[in-house]
């Protein structure tokens, strides 16, 4: 199926460097031009209070990601099992939630069996979808927002990513919180610890894979794992969400203030709940 960017069909994944291909000069002049006649009309670029009244309607899938600013209604359904195992866990657990396209990497949802997921990223500073300050500025409508395009390093150092899956349920955080707390090394600061893994079987099944393995004191009863690389996002997390765990990437810049990053997650997320 194609995908629809400013009248324009694509097959499969789009690029942003790919957009001059799928939009000429001059379709994406006149898509500038019906922007500016809905401004005229309704005199902000922001969505209208209509747009919120819209019934919900979540998307099926969306396997590109553009620089469109129109809103998109994406739902989370807590399942269990795998494959054609998978069934509806009871009682039903949805995270429903209404924000701009741009934001979404990705969105597959399936009824049969039944599977959700969901990748989107923001600007730290502004809350804004992360791929607008990517694209050349005259692929994107500002709406009046700060923003500039920026170099990989400082997109990285101001993105995170959020990774939703209706299949990763916090049933299990108290039995991961237990094991972890038993695994904290050396202290990096009040809330932030090496991992350990010679304190016990279980902490050396926390201590694979690639990277540095620390334990965030998410709370009083909860220990978090933050796994980070080099990458441009190769910090990542689990935190809890509304009974889902959201996996969280960001940059390693941001470890010593991973807090006030879930913080960010946490209100973010909120904040684009359907009502």
């Amino acid at each position: 199926m194609g995908n629809r960017f400013c009248g324009t069909t694509t097959r499969g994944p789009a690029k942003l460097g790919d957009f001059k291909r799928i939009v000429p000069h001059e379709r994406l002049q006149a898509c500038r031009s019906s922007l500016v006649a809905a401004f005229l009309t309704f005199g902000s670029f922001q969505m209208v209070p209509a747009a919120f009244a819209q019934p919900f309607q979540p998307v099926s899938q969306l396997t590109s990601w553009y620089t469109d600013r129109s809103p998109v209604d994406v739902e989370i359904v807590g399942t269990k099992g795998v494959g054609l195992e998978a069934h509806l866990i009871s009682p039903p657990r949805m995270l429903q939630f209404r924000l701009e396209r741009a934001y979404l990497h990705l969105v597959i949802r399936r009824d049969q069996p039944p599977s959700s997921v969901a990748s989107l990223s923001f600007d730290l500073p502004t809350g804004l979808p992360s791929a607008l300050f990517q694209a050349p500025p005259d692929q994107v409508e500002a709406r009046g927002d700060p923003i500039r395009q920026l170099t990989a390093a400082d997109w990285a150092s101001r993105a995170v990513r959020i990774s939703l899956s209706g299949s990763n349920l916090a049933g299990g955080l108290e039995l991961a919180s237990s094991e972890l707390r038993s695994c904290k090394g050396k202290k990096i600061q009040d809330d932030l610890y090496l991992l350990n893994k010679d304190h016990g079987p279980s902490c050396v099944k926390w201590s694979l894979g690639s990277g540095i393995k620390y334990i965030a004191q998410y709370s009083d009863n909860v220990q978090l794992l933050v796994q980070c690389s080099s990458a441009p996002l190769g910090c990542k997390m689990f935190v809890p969400f509304e009974g889902f765990l959201a996996s969280i990437s960001f940059n390693e810049s941001h470890l010593a203030t991973w807090r006030a990053v879930t913080e960010k997650v946490t209100d973010f997320l909120r904040s684009k709940k359907y009502r």
